[in-house]
């Protein structure tokens, strides 16, 4: 009688290969789409804080000045600006924040690598508008480009996170967070005179690096699963009908009646979303009416600002304050969305619950324009 037990380990083995493999190939693919969506974080909102952060060279035509005109000895006699940053802060989010209230109603059709490709080419945009802008018009007018792709690339990314473990919404939450401290650090870095010393305009120019790396990590880094959305005829020949069978789970109604109905049942949905988009909204009126409405006019002496000038001072501050409070708050709102929605509906809800910031940055925007002109029609 032949024994089977020096065979069987060698089967065990067989078997057990090709799991152990799959295994770490998972776990590989786990790890890549945690750091592509770190960076998806990171690059999408880049140019939005970058713009804020250029804010006063936007207003005050600065570009073509290579060094900032040094500290103020007395300020007593610094005055105030026409505009305020405040408006700035508006065309970079009044765009997004109309992009938010429409897309969950409409964008669930295209493919996310055509949206991608969108807001690629909105952020290349805005770049170089502002980088060769000489009138404030212009310039406004690429924050609003950077403002139409940081909108459309977070409900687009959030979007696509439903698709993945939970745990890329705490990456991609970091990435954002982190976008707030790198955008503005870099920019800070590179016009200050004692470190780079670069123009507003070569500064941005040097930032194109940053829409390459969001095309790359999309495209290579990014490894999609089946259930996403693809670039293909079928999902543009798709009927409304199909589309919205798949939404309800096979719902039998007329096309137009699924859609009417559709509608009415996602607005129905919003609303016990209001427990999380409440306080977030309060976290980030707070932080931009102060970044935007407040800081701009606080200034220091020579004495006092380690001999920064006003606009490196106002950069320097977007470094030490944006995206702390905003970003904590960020990570928990759609952590929290993430767990308790269902996988059928945690799309619309996840692109729904953005409109809260930008909601809580337009009244930013609104009240700091006020704070501005009461504070500088009123001092001394």
């Amino acid at each position: 009688m032949i024994s089977n037990s020096g065979i069987d380990p060698e089967a065990d083995d067989n078997n057990s290969s090709p799991t152990n493999f799959s295994s770490g190939r998972r776990e590989a693919n786990e790890g890549r789409n945690l750091l592509a969506f770190w960076l998806l974080g990171l690059c999408n909102n880049f140019g939005y804080v970058v713009m804020l952060s250029a804010a006063k060279d936007i207003l005050e035509k600065s570009e073509e000045s290579p060094i900032d005109s040094g500290c103020v000895t007395d300020t007593k006699y610094i005055k105030c600006s026409t505009i305020s940053t405040g408006a700035v802060l508006l065309a970079d989010i009044l765009p997004s924040l109309t992009i938010k209230l429409i897309a969950p109603f409409t964008l669930q059709a295209i493919p996310f690598s055509l949206r991608h490709l969108l807001v690629v080419n909105f952020q290349i945009l805005s770049y170089l508008l502002v980088a060769y802008s000489n009138t404030i018009f212009v310039g406004i007018l690429g924050v609003v480009f950077a403002s139409l792709g940081a909108g459309l690339g977070e409900i687009t990314y959030l979007s696509l996170s439903s698709h993945f473990h939970n745990d890329v919404i705490s990456f991609w939450s970091s990435g954002t967070g982190g976008a707030g401290i790198f955008g503005s650090l870099a920019f800070a870095a590179l016009t200050d005179h004692r470190m780079l010393g670069l123009n507003a305009k070569q500064a941005l120019l040097t930032m194109l690096v940053v829409p390459t790396i969001l095309a790359l990590t999309y495209g290579f880094l990014l490894q999609s699963p089946p259930s996403t959305h693809r670039t293909t005829t079928e999902s543009f020949t798709s009927s409304a009908e199909d589309d919205l069978q798949r939404l309800l789970h096979g719902d039998r109604l007329d096309a137009r009646q699924t859609l009417r109905k559709n509608v009415w049942r996602k607005i129905r949905m919003a609303k016990p979303l209001l427990r999380f988009m409440v306080p977030l909204a309060i976290v980030y009126f707070s932080e931009y009416f102060i970044n935007q409405g407040l800081l701009e006019l606080l200034i220091f002496n020579c004495a006092t600002s380690f001999n920064l000038s006003p606009m490196q001072q106002y950069r320097w501050y977007q470094v030490l304050y944006q995206g702390l409070l905003g970003g904590a708050a960020y990570v928990n709102t759609f952590s929290a969305i993430h767990r308790t929605v269902s996988k059928a509906n945690r799309e619309f809800c996840i692109s729904f619950a953005t409109i809260a910031d930008s909601l809580g940055i337009v009244f930013a925007g609104f009240s700091s324009i006020y704070a501005h002109n009461f504070i500088c029609d009123h001092r001394w």
